[in-house]
């Protein structure tokens, strides 16, 4: 029987891809090496290693004066951009309607983790855990180890969803049912209707 199922959310319940992101503040236009700089430092805001103002201040030197404005506008407003995948968030709310809660564990920085609360899409959620505000990331096992805590579960009446194969891998070794997201949300649920027979 299936009481819990727990979602990564980058690459699952949005999607999340850098140059996309660097284009839309950008004017449209694709920068690589603005992409990589950004994105080859992003870790350090996902472990809560670094806040805002020191992630712009390490960046600084490797950008020209308006490639560093670019980067100042997508830390401030990568949040309102995201696209969300409305069948993943339709199989949510029926998941919801079987009395299944609903968790998420995401390596993501502090800033989404202090308003996730506050985002429509999440509002179904019944908690959360973020890397930056655990200062843990997967596939670190603790973090799963955490999750059994917090959320109080049993990870053998819980599945995980992750579009990471190394991050399944570590739910699973904590007791976890773990599913590989492809954009196979379909099949995904038909999965977890087998496990609740």
């Amino acid at each position: 029987m299936i009481e819990n199922v727990v979602f990564d959310l980058g690459n699952v319940l949005f999607k999340f891809n850098g140059m996309e992101v660097v284009k839309i503040f950008n004017n449209g236009k694709e920068n690589k090496h603005l992409q990589d700089v950004i994105f080859n430092a992003w870790p350090r805001r996902d472990s809560g290693e670094l806040s805002d103002p020191q992630f712009l201040k390490l960046i600084k030197p490797e950008l020209s004066k308006e490639e560093y404005i670019v980067a100042k506008k997508i830390i401030c407003g990568w949040i309102d951009i995201l696209e969300y995948d409305q069948k993943v968030l339709d199989t949510i709310k029926k998941l919801k309607e079987k009395n299944i809660k609903i968790y998420a564990i995401s390596n993501i920085p502090l800033d989404f983790a202090k308003r996730f609360k506050t985002i429509d899409e999440f509002k179904d959620f019944d908690g959360a855990i973020f890397s930056s505000k655990e200062l843990l990331m997967k596939p670190d096992i603790r973090i799963f180890e955490l999750a059994i805590k917090k959320f109080k579960i049993n990870p053998n009446n819980s599945i995980y969803i992750d579009d990471k194969q190394e991050n399944v891998n570590s739910a699973c070794l904590c007791g976890f049912k773990g599913i590989v997201f492809e954009n196979n949300i379909d099949e995904i649920y038909e999965s977890i209707q087998k496990y609740e027979k």
